[in-house]
């Protein structure tokens, strides 16, 4: 699923670069503390491996999922009406060209 692993020391500078390491790494190769699996956007310290984000960022990311697909049904209604408007008028024109 993608978990992350990253160094929880502060004052590291793989964490400040928020740099990722592989399943397979136990210490990071800045300071040698142990590993732990962290949040991708985040990270924060994740209590396992089940997860890739933490509770805050998950909510984060659902919110700015469903604000987009929001958006994208407010656009697309408002194609729908400019459509329908659009076939009214082209009616309108035809019925008035067959009359010329």
């Amino acid at each position: 699923m993608g978990m992350i692993k990253g160094c929880i020391n502060e004052n590291c500078i793989a964490r400040q670069k928020k740099t990722h390491y592989k399943k397979t790494d136990e210490f990071c190769s800045k300071c040698g503390n142990k590993l732990s699996y962290v949040c991708a956007d985040c990270f924060k310290q994740l209590p396992d491996d089940s997860q890739k984000y933490c509770i805050t960022c998950a909510a984060r990311r659902k919110d700015k999922k469903d604000a987009t697909k929001n958006g994208a049904k407010k656009i697309g209604g408002g194609v729908l009406a400019v459509g329908g408007i659009v076939l009214s008028a082209g009616k309108i024109v035809v019925d008035v060209m067959r009359k010329k």
